[in-house]
């Protein structure tokens, strides 16, 4: 009874860290969407400086829709700085501005994959003590229970 418990015990941790594991897989995969995004973004200002003025191209105005328009200044960008505040800066700068983005957030892509590392290690373990746990606690039951011998006696926990 007491190793049913614990054995509980353990299935509802086990069950515990999987969650946790699941919120992290989701997590980096929106750490992974962002860098993706960032690096695009840089790609897109490094062929903006090939442009020139009144090269027509394609805007993004929302929701997967474009328009048509033509350059006027391709020597700077608005970079978002947060809470809706958008920065005028040299297209150099915008792309330092968007490497040190990416670094850090690759950063986080980082240290969330160690995390998950981390749970994959506990659940791996956990799971393999249920099971010695579940054998263990099946063979107490194959020895408790008595078995007939050849002879036809009954052998105590010697399984037949």
């Amino acid at each position: 009874m007491k190793n049913e418990k614990e054995l509980q015990k353990k299935y509802v941790y086990g069950q515990l860290l999987k969650q946790q594991a699941g919120a992290l897989i989701e997590e980096k995969g929106a750490i992974e969407a962002r860098i993706a995004e960032i690096s695009m973004t840089k790609e897109a200002i490094k062929r903006i400086g090939g442009m020139k003025k009144d090269d027509m191209m394609w805007s993004p105005i929302g929701s997967g829709a474009f328009m048509i328009s033509r350059s006027e200044d391709t020597d700077n960008i608005l970079v978002s700085v947060g809470a809706g505040v958008l920065v005028k800066m040299p297209r150099g700068r915008a792309t330092e501005v968007l490497a040190s983005r990416l670094e850090e957030i690759e950063d986080v892509n980082t240290k969330v994959t160690t995390e998950l590392s981390k749970y994959a290690e506990q659940i791996g373990a956990l799971e393999s003590e249920m099971k010695d746990m579940i054998e263990s606690e099946q063979h107490k039951k194959e020895m408790k229970t008595p078995r007939q011998h050849k002879s036809g006696e009954k052998v105590q926990g010697t399984g037949g």
